[in-house]
């Protein structure tokens, strides 16, 4: 009996042929089978020989690791040689690359420097449910704020509550019906996604669905229903760095747009806009004009309102808008999985990721968020069937126009600033030793040659960079035991479509744009270090008892109507509250749950206050006796800045002495709260009309 080594298929074997005759499905879907077998084989092989291969890397080469990017590993590839930078498709034996380029999530706990292109926690928080969760938390506090995203239940734990706000409805507005969309929680690709009238008609299964209100009136486009792919850049946490490509993707139904009925409510080629589902209609349309087709550039869908006398500024104002928000949402949580997973005491990598937002217009063009996608297709060709059983990938133009300059400028914002200076320089002199080695040609040869073209990867390094404010990054050290260095090649194409080469298409949203108009919106980020500082379990996301009556006692709260047994009941409430909630079932309160309860007791402290002045001040009143930042330890509740609140009141006393002279001592710090965010609220009134 032969060994199951002898079995195995050689590489560079011819693959045998069977003469046995089969179907020609089965036939096909064998041979591709076989050349699976070789393509893996081979790639084993020439992994393990360029593992042995150890040369010299030079200091200013930018190194960047794809071992696991999977799918986005062709754009990624181009992208660094064309900007000269050393790829390791395999990874790097010995040593640390600077960029490390993942397709699924954070998950290399041997990256101890360079830049990740994810965060940890960003996969689950951009899921249905977590972004539910997060967006109506920003909705309670910011009511008028956050009215793009549209109203959304949990299932089927808020089925009971889904049905009757659904009766409720029906018993006041008997004629309108309304359509609802279910969508599961971790589905993608628009897998799953169906349309009901009745919630009856929710289909009760072991997965977790979210049901929102179906907009039924989208702007449309030659009478096809159509969304949004925006792409955000978020390029650190602290400080917090966003950036957004004026350059998206539009993706268009198959089926011209109907009005929902209960004969079409099953038409998804008219209904969801996701290409992998478009893809497989026998009208879609695969072309290389941006213009038309079931794929299209944002830019010509911008030209297109325009000469339908639409404002696109304006539109794409709120968008920026949007996108802004949403990252407002995501950025407290998402700093409580950052620091839960590389501590400040750890030496960890630096993080950075690209978004994809689906935005749907609506019929008064007003922006609707659907979802937030944490691993956007960065893919620029298609499958085409050319025979049964056979796939052929085809390049994709318009494809390639949007998302090759997003990766573009995406690796220069987050390569080491000091490494692409010093490849400026080479860069530099390279250029200019051709352009006069060019000059140096004899007349009679020079008249019939072009003028010097300068290398696209030197026009890229030649931009000005400098609005970016680039991340001032230690030199990572080069391993001169492995790697070679990647001569800057010129490439035998310049991009086409709208946008050249020079021209930026990523542009820093915050804190460039709107730096301190929205600065109101990230109070939540306060308090996830209160909850880091108060969890009992050190790189645990979840709060226990013992954390919560700690949270309660470092901060001075079991005072004033709060007991020691009112704290016990609070958290025994919330935790059966958002148990259902939690996937891994262990114990403890989450993120959420925690905010909830500071919602809860900001409510009992502070009730001459708003709800949102109430949380500010909470929090303001937690760090102080945490030692957090400028604040100073207080005794008890009503004397936080007692000294400046006094001051204050003294002043306001003199003009209006009816007003402010019969004060009790417990009203000193709602009356300057009050006072200090009347003043804030004049100073960004100020800023917009500067802007």
């Amino acid at each position: 009996m032969s060994s199951p080594i002898s079995k195995r298929l050689d590489p560079l074997e011819e693959v045998p042929k069977k003469t046995k005759k089969k179907d020609a499905s089965q036939k096909e879907s064998k041979e591709q089978r076989q050349l699976r077998h070789r393509k893996e084989n081979m790639q084993r092989y020439t992994r393990k020989a360029a593992v042995k291969k150890k040369v010299f890397t030079p200091k200013h080469v930018i190194t960047v690791d794809t071992s696991k990017a999977k799918y986005n590993q062709d754009i990624v590839r181009l992208c660094v040689k064309e900007l000269g930078w050393k790829e390791y498709p395999y990874g790097k034996k010995d040593g640390s690359c600077d960029i490390y380029w993942h397709c699924n999530g954070f998950n290399d706990t041997d990256v101890i420097s360079g830049r990740v292109n994810k965060f940890p926690g960003m996969d689950e928080l951009s899921k249905k449910i977590e972004l539910t969760r997060a967006m109506e938390t920003m909705q309670f506090l910011f009511p008028d704020d956050y009215t793009f995203y549209p109203r959304t239940w949990l299932l089927p734990q808020q089925l009971t509550e889904f049905a009757a706000e659904v009766n409720l409805k029906r018993r006041r507005h008997p004629k309108l019906k309304t359509t609802y969309i279910v969508k599961p929680d971790g589905g993608s690709q628009g897998d799953g996604i169906y349309l009901i009238r009745d919630p009856n008609d929710y289909m009760l299964t072991h997965k977790s669905h979210v049901v929102q209100e179906y907009i039924d009136r989208p702007f449309l486009l030659e009478k096809y229903k159509f969304d949004l792919r925006i792409y955000v850049m978020l390029l650190s946490l602290e400080p917090l760095e966003i950036y957004i490509s004026k350059e998206g993707m539009a993706r268009f139904c198959t089926v011209p747009y109907e009005a929902p009925k209960v004969k079409n409510l099953h038409e998804a080629y008219m209904h969801l806009t996701n290409y992998s589902l478009n893809k497989h209609s026998t009208t879609y349309v695969h072309t290389e004009n941006q213009h038309d087709g079931s794929k299209r550039t944002l830019s010509s869908v911008w030209s297109k309102l325009d000469s339908m006398g639409h404002d696109s500024d304006q539109i794409w104002k709120e968008i920026e808008l949007v996108a802004l928000k949403t990252v407002f949402a995501l950025a407290p949580e998402l700093r409580v999985e950052y620091k839960a997973e590389i501590p400040e005491e750890k030496s960890g990598p630096g993080c950075f990721q690209i978004l994809g937002l689906d935005i749907l217009l609506t019929e008064d063009l007003q922006p609707i968020l659907l979802e937030v996608n944490s691993s956007p297709s960065l893919r620029t060709d298609y499958e085409k069937e050319v025979a049964p059983g056979v796939v052929e990938y085809i390049h994709s133009p318009v494809d390639l126009d949007i998302k090759k300059p997003v990766i573009m400028e995406t690796l220069l914002l987050v390569a080491p600033k000091k490494k692409l200076q010093m490849k400026q320089r080479r860069s530099n002199r390279s250029c200019k030793k051709k352009q006069v080695d060019s000059l140096c040609v004899p007349v009679q040869d020079s008249i019939s040659q072009s003028p010097p073209v300068t290398p696209l990867s030197c026009r890229y390094l030649q931009r000005d960079y400098t609005g970016y404010e680039e991340e001032d990054e230690e030199d990572h050290h080069s391993d001169p035991s492995s790697g070679t260095e990647s001569d800057s090649p010129t490439p035998s194409h310049s991009y086409p479509g709208v946008h050249s080469p020079d021209e930026k298409v990523l542009y820093q949203l915050y804190p460039g744009r709107y730096s301190g108009v929205y600065d109101d919106l990230r109070v939540l980020e306060r308090t996830a270090d209160i909850f880091l500082k108060c969890l009992g379990v050190r790189s645990s996301l979840r709060m226990g008892p013992t954390g919560f009556r700690m949270f309660t006692r470092k901060c001075r709260l079991t005072t004033n109507g709060l007991s020691n047994a009112a704290v016990d009941i609070m958290f025994i409430e919330l935790h059966r509250k958002w148990e259902f909630l939690n996937p891994d079932r262990t114990t403890g309160l989450c993120f959420q749950g925690f905010l909830e309860a500071v919602f809860t007791i900001a409510k009992r402290k502070f009730r001459g206050l708003s709800r949102l002045d109430g949380v500010a001040a909470l929090i303001d009143y937690c760090e102080a006796n945490l030692n957090f930042g400028r604040h100073a330890r207080p005794t008890y509740l009503p004397k936080v800045m007692m000294a400046e609140a006094e001051d204050r009141l003294q002043q306001m006393s003199i003009s209006k002495p009816s007003k402010y002279t019969r004060l009790t001592q417990s009203d000193h710090f709602i009356e300057f709260i009050r006072q200090r965010n009347k003043k804030k609220a004049e100073q960004e009134d100020n800023l917009k009309s500067d802007g």
